[in-house]
């Protein structure tokens, strides 16, 4: 898994942990707040922009070019529900020539951040993977510019990600594998194997990350956290069944949420204790 943030990956990030008092040691994310109405650059011809925009109109991540603010769902896709307000968009719709469920498409509207329009865009395209992102938006004339763009994956492989405008920046939240924990510290050349040695899978989310400015705020444990689930007692997982019995201690002593300090030792007694590398 890799998490982008203007050129930045959470791999990349050696357990430099900065505490950010403004926010605490705790983040639960935007996911419950209410959603924000939306501002009139999210809007064309008197309705709100298709989110279908965000997701196929091509453009360069490199070089930020515009996409236009007039586009809509193709021919190829017949609309199952739309769902438009003042304070969200959605939209599923089915394929005319696979049949069947084809995807879906939303956007909520974050607010704004030195003069740039934040959205959190949630996608499918009708598999099993479950897609979000965080846009910043520049609207001139009928074009949009892409700002800032947080990259998501398949829900807890960096996926289910939400933002919150702080006077700080950009605080986002997304969803880590067992994996994605342990690899923390090692700047994207993990010593630990995948899948032989510890799960990491769209389903096995272990706890979230919150960031800010490419820096790590906070870790929230997952507390519904079950690794007989995905099949860590199976195929001789040793490693990742001492992870979980670690995990249910935290948990067992009510410990869900770590500050800065307290992950950083979190994980070297993962490590000490589970994946000691020789």
């Amino acid at each position: 898994m890799v998490v982008k943030h203007q050129n930045c990956t959470i791999r990349g990030i050696i357990a430099v942990l900065v505490f950010i008092a403004l926010v605490g040691p705790s983040y639960a994310g935007s996911q419950d707040r209410p959603p924000l109405p939306l501002p009139p650059s999210l809007y064309y011809d008197g309705v709100p922009i298709s989110p279908y925009c965000f997701s196929y109109n091509p453009y360069s991540e490199e070089s930020l070019e515009y996409f236009p603010a007039d586009c809509s769902l193709d021919e190829g896709l017949l609309i199952r529900e739309r769902e438009v307000t003042e304070k969200k968009t959605y939209v599923s719709y089915d394929s005319t020539e696979f049949g069947g469920f084809a995807g879906y498409d939303g956007y909520t509207y974050l607010g704004q951040y030195k003069n740039t329009d934040y959205i959190n865009h949630y996608w499918s395209g009708g598999g099993s993977g479950h897609f979000s992102e965080v846009f910043g938006l520049s609207r001139e004339q009928d074009r949009f510019k892409i700002i800032d763009h947080f990259v998501g994956g398949d829900r807890c492989n960096g996926g289910d990600l939400s933002a919150e405008i702080t006077q700080e920046g950009i605080l986002s939240s997304f969803s880590i594998t067992p994996y994605d924990l342990i690899s923390l510290p090692y700047d994207g050349d993990s010593p630990y194997a995948t899948y032989d040695e510890i799960n990491v899978c769209a389903t096995c989310c272990v706890g979230r990350l919150a960031m800010i400015k490419g820096e790590i705020v906070s870790f929230n444990l997952n507390k519904d956290y079950h690794s007989h689930s995905y099949g860590s007692d199976e195929g001789g997982k040793i490693k990742q069944v001492c992870l979980d019995h670690l995990i249910s201690s935290h948990l067992g002593d009510n410990q869900s949420v770590f500050s800065n300090d307290e992950l950083n030792i979190f994980i070297k007694s993962i490590e000490d204790n589970c994946f000691k590398v020789e």
